[in-house]
């Protein structure tokens, strides 16, 4: 059976448990796209990510998105998820990945910690589109849409964004939109819900592709190339974003490494189980190393042996005190034979020791003793 690895990772996070959860897949060459949905429908998040090395050199991966129910796009925080994972195992200050759809993207390291995202702008116009905003529950100030069916609905204020109730089953049938609602901000520049029903998602947690639209939207209203942004979903999640040419948008974000989680119980080491979150209390994170400690406490193995030159696994067999020891050397001669025919042709079983030859030679020498004590002419009789 193949094994692959699989990584969650919170993308726009500087703490566990906040930011947007994307589950990350490398692998050397592509699954089928059935079971890649599968699998992105086994782990029922946002999004998970799959890369594949590239082999042109026009980037260093290939990168492609699955909701649980179809694939998208473009995913901000599962491209920064991917550039988080990727760096953390191979190194480097940079990663670039090709996309089937939304051209080649990138994460960087920032000197201060955590990650720079580049990403395509997504260029939106006004527009109209009533039965959406009746399924919002509340009507915007504006309406602006994109063929790349992101639409930004703008709201007066950051309490009216929160407030929202939407009808998420209507939403879905709309088609596979983002609705972007948007608002100035009290602690941030702008906020933002961003509501994707049809692709899956009733509400994304923090949408990264969401801000490339909403970056060329705000810098125009805001007049200045940077802006701070909070999506106001449950989990929640701050960004920095700047513009760095009309084609450009560079969203800087966290992802918070003491919060990657390691499926299918792969930690780095077994020293790595006391670093896993167990709990938030009172907004503090809980982590094992706080109520126990784990370690290593298996005995060093001994039983690694070489005979003839090859590598090999020594195995002892002890005896109870009232067995006799020539009947189980002689059982564990006569079962040999039979375990060789159940292993592969290479592992051989072979006895290099048999304790059983001091046990004969012992018996021997008493019989002996026995036969020269009986036979002593001395003892004979005339």
């Amino acid at each position: 059976m193949t094994k692959l690895r699989l990584v969650q990772v919170d993308a726009f996070a500087d703490r566990p448990f906040t930011g947007n959860p994307a589950a990350v897949m490398p692998l050397d060459s592509w699954l089928d796209d059935a079971t890649l949905q599968a699998i992105a429908m086994e782990n029922n998040l946002s999004e998970t990510a799959f890369t594949v090395p590239a082999a042109d050199g026009e980037a260093d991966y290939e990168l492609r998105w699955f909701t649980p129910t179809t694939e998208v796009v473009l995913c901000g925080h599962a491209t920064l998820a991917s550039g988080h994972v990727l760096l953390e195992r191979d190194g480097g200050g940079r990663v670039t990945f090709r996309t089937r759809r939304a051209g080649v993207l990138e994460v960087r390291r920032i000197a201060e910690g955590g990650y720079e995202l580049a990403l395509p702008t997504i260029a939106t116009e006004p527009g109209e589109w009533p039965e959406a905003v009746e399924l919002l529950g509340t009507r915007p100030r504006e309406v602006w849409r994109s063929p790349e069916r992101y639409g930004i609905y703008l709201f007066a204020s950051e309490a009216e964004v929160r407030a929202l109730t939407p009808d998420f089953k209507g939403l879905a049938a709309l088609g596979d939109d983002q609705f972007i609602c948007t608002a100035p901000g009290e602690r941030t520049d702008i906020v933002s819900r961003v509501f994707v029903p049809g692709a899956g998602v009733d509400e994304d947690s923090v949408t990264g592709s969401a801000h490339a639209a909403l970056t060329p939207f705000w810098a125009a209203r805001l007049g200045r190339v940077s802006f701070t942004a909070h999506q106001a979903s449950r989990r929640g999640g701050d960004l920095d974003v700047m513009t760095l040419s009309a084609l450009l948008p560079d969203m800087r974000g966290y992802s918070a490494g003491e919060s990657s989680l390691f499926l299918n119980n792969a930690p780095d080491s077994i020293e790595g189980l006391n670093d896993l979150p167990i709990k938030v209390v009172n907004g503090a994170t809980i982590y094992m190393r706080d109520v126990a400690h784990v370690r290593d406490g298996s005995a060093p193995q001994t039983s690694i042996v070489h005979v003839g030159g090859g590598r090999s696994v020594l195995m002892t067999v002890l005896k109870n005190g009232s067995a006799s020891t020539l009947s189980v050397i002689e059982g564990i001669k006569n079962l040999i034979p039979r375990l060789q025919q159940t292993l592969p042709p290479s592992l051989k079983i072979l006895p290099i020791g048999d304790q059983s030859l001091f046990v004969k030679a012992a018996i021997e020498g008493v019989i002996r003793e026995a036969f020269h004590y009986t036979t002593d002419p001395a003892d004979c009789g005339p």
